[in-house]
């Protein structure tokens, strides 16, 4: 009787600690599963981050390359106000050569 009595407290015993053994196990692979979901978190926020500093870099490239753009315009509209008034400027000149001309050819 002893000894049967020896032997149901042992397994009582390991089952208790099989038991508190596969808790453990339990709160482990949570514990894993956990650290798992939060690396893959980091992971896409890395890439999100990569992704939206290219997306930032190219419209700051393409901001800047607008920007030479509207450089070249203004600079090309400068010149073009200038040779307008060269255009202009001669009109006048010829308008001026052109009477005095008819002026000499009438006297």
């Amino acid at each position: 009787m002893v000894l049967e009595e020896d032997v149901q407290d042992r397994h009582k015993r390991l089952d208790l600690e099989l038991d508190e053994k596969s808790k453990t196990a339990v709160q482990i692979q949570t514990t894993i599963s956990l650290l798992n979901n939060r690396l893959s978190e980091e992971q896409v926020q890395k890439v999100e981050y990569k992704m939206s500093s290219e997306s930032a870099m190219a419209q700051l490239e393409a901001y800047k390359k607008k920007q030479e753009d509207l450089t070249h315009i203004e600079e090309l509209q400068k010149k073009i106000v200038v040779l307008e008034k060269d255009v202009q400027d001669g009109h006048k000149r010829l308008e001026i050569e052109l009477n005095e001309k008819l002026k000499t050819a009438i006297q």
